[in-house]
C-alpha cells in the first residue's frame, strides 16, 4: 500500500508571496531557502539578495 505524505506540500491553488523588503509592494518572484527545514523567503528582482554580479559570483 503506497503512502503519500502530503503534509509538507504546498496547498492547491495560487500562493501569493510578496517581496520581503520593507515597504516594497512588488510580487516576490524570486525565492530562497537555506534548507528544507528553513522557511522560504521571497523578493522581487530589485531586492533579491542572491543574484549574480557581472563575474558570475553572488552579490551578497
Amino acid at each position: 500500500m503506497p503512502t503519500d505524505d502530503t503534509s509538507n506540500k504546498t496547498p492547491a491553488g495560487i500562493y501569493e508571496h510578496w517581496c520581503e523588503h520593507a515597504g516594497c509592494k512588488k510580487w516576490g518572484g524570486f525565492g530562497f531557502s537555506a534548507g528544507k527545514s528553513a522557511p522560504m523567503r521571497w523578493w522581487c528582482w530589485a531586492h533579491y539578495p542572491y543574484k549574480p554580479n557581472a563575474n558570475g559570483s553572488l552579490s551578497s
